[in-house]
């Protein structure tokens, strides 16, 4: 799990051409919370479904990390920009769906901890089909075939800009 969060941290932080200010501030917020996660793991694996708050702290921090990822992306995406729209949305609607069912399962917990527990496996047929509606959809970066066939190219193949 942490190894996820790491990845995705890297990821959002790479996206940006420039950080610093807030957006710094929430880098460092998220990696505390990140490194936060065994305890509310080591909680979850001694108490597990005998205790509701076992699974109800769990949930609430791996929310937690995703909203401050989810606010951090956010702002490195109105204020610095994001090198293609695909990723702003690929990457908000994955940080989201995990943020909904992690959080649908907080008050799950404090009637049914296991059936709670169960309902983060819904986290997988959703990220597969955010993973298929992506592989799908045309990439910013990978224009349609034929696209730009009429404008000069260089030696190397790249397109021509405009204003020459």
């Amino acid at each position: 799990m942490l190894c996820v969060f790491w990845r995705d941290q890297r990821q959002i932080l790479l996206m940006s051409a420039k950080t610093g200010g807030l957006p710094q501030h929430l880098a460092l917020a998220v990696l505390g919370m990140i490194a936060l996660v065994p305890f509310p793991t080591s909680i979850l694996a001694e108490y597990g479904a005998r205790e509701p708050w076992a699974v109800v702290l769990y949930a609430a921090a791996i929310c937690l990390i995703d909203l401050l990822q989810l606010a951090m992306f956010t702002m490195l995406r109105f204020r610095h920009g994001v090198r293609a729209v695909g990723e702003w949305r690929d990457t908000a609607a994955d940080l989201s769906a995990t943020i909904a069912v992690f959080g649908a399962s907080v008050p799950v917990a404090f009637f049914a901890p296991q059936a709670a527990m169960w309902c983060w496996l819904a986290l997988f047929p959703v990220k597969e089909e955010l993973t298929r509606r992506n592989r799908s959809r045309p990439s910013a970066s990978h224009p349609p075939a034929g696209y730009g066939i009429l404008r000069p190219r260089t030696a190397h193949g790249r397109l021509v800009p405009h204003d020459r």
